[in-house]
This record gives C-alpha cells, structure tokens and sequence, in this order.
C-alpha cells in the first residue's frame, strides 16, 4: 500500500526540519512525501532545499491551509493519505507501519489515527493524549472530537466523500472526520505516533491575512 504524506508549510520553518526528518525516518518503504509551501515569507524554501532530493516540494501564493491540504490530497498517488503539519512532526519512526498495520485487520475501516501527545516549543511532551474509539454516534453526541494529528485515510474515500470544506475556515477537518465516519470504521490505533505543538507561533501565524487556519 504506497503512503502519501502532505506537510502544509506557512512559516514554520523554525519547526519544519524535525517534521520532514520525522517523516523520512519512517520504516515504512513505500511513502511520497509532498511539503506544500503556502507562499511562506520566511526561511521555508532554504529549510527545505536540503531535501529536495527525498521529497516533492510545491510552493504556490498564500491560499491558506484548507486549500493547501485539497490541493495535496488532489496531487497524491497513495492508497492512503495522512497530512502531518509543518510544526507536528511523528513521533515514532514505526507511526506509518502501525497505521497500515491497523488498517489493514478491518476491511470496513476508511482512516486510522493514533494517539498523540502534546509538545512545547522545544519538543518537551506536555501531555500524552488517549483517544477513545470514535464512532458517528459519539462523535454527535458529544462533538468533543480530537481527531487530527496522525490520522490517515484511504484515498478512494476522501474521492467518494470530498475534500475539506473551503467554506469552513477552521473546522474543515473536523466536518471531514464527520463525513468519514458516515462511510465507515474509523479505526483507532492505541500507540502514541503522532504529535500536536503548541506554541505562540501557531496562533500568530493563522492570524495573519488568508492564509492558513488550523
């Protein structure tokens, strides 16, 4: 099963090598990786020079993240497609191998997402996150919903079901996980693999113009 991943960049190039270098540490040996520079005016396209050999880099006008991520879920040739963002690198090397892993016991199942953790600046754990098995009816009875960092979903669903919602400035993920678990399992992995930084750069640069929400 070939591995797309699309890392949105919109200046976070202070965080952005332990991201890419996070991904291209997978054990997994069938992955493309897209970084997707939404017109950064910082540091980002010499960040990612280094690596163009190990990775795709696409660089366009600021259109912010929704459009970003459907421009790469679009772009993608994987069976199976996870975004992993600029600041939020994996946090296991065997994050890939275990989604797939899981994927593939339930024939049902149409994305996985792990566990996570929350981390500071410097990439200090500030507090392990366990997710529940979610499902449409908790989803709605609840909307307590913390899906996002790690999740991968089959590429023939997100076609079936639509992209983000561009309308939606700041819950495009949210309403997509809505949609994906109204086709199927959606399949939790118990294993902390992913990560969700917090920083003050993450708030100041979603507010600045169109560009991107988180």
């Amino acid at each position: 099963m070939k591995v797309s991943i699309i890392t949105p960049a919109y200046n976070q190039g202070k965080f952005l090598v332990e991201t890419i270098e996070s991904i291209l540490r997978q054990d997994y040996p069938e992955i493309e990786y897209l970084v997707i520079d939404d017109g950064s005016t910082d540091d980002t396209p010499e960040v990612v020079r280094p690596y163009l050999d190990r990775l795709r880099y696409i660089r366009h006008e600021n259109i912010g993240e929704t459009r970003t991520v459907n421009k790469g879920y679009q772009l993608s040739d994987g069976e199976l497609i996870g975004v992993v963002n600029a600041d939020d690198p994996l946090f296991e090397n065997t994050a890939v191998s275990e989604i797939v892993r899981y994927l593939k016991e339930s024939r049902a199942a149409v994305a996985a997402y792990p566990d996570w953790v929350s981390i500071d600046q410097d990439g200090k754990v500030i507090e392990a996150m366990r997710q529940p098995d979610y499902n449409l009816e908790n989803m709605l009875a609840t909307f307590d919903v913390t899906l996002g960092p790690g999740m991968f979903i089959k590429k023939s669903v997100l076609e079936a079901v639509g992209w983000r919602n561009e309308a939606l400035k700041y819950t495009g993920d949210l309403d997509l996980s809505f949609r994906l678990a109204m086709e199927g399992e959606l399949m939790h992995v118990p294993l902390v693999l992913a990560t969700h930084r917090v920083h003050a750069m993450a708030a100041s640069s979603t507010d600045q113009g169109e560009h991107m929400a988180s």
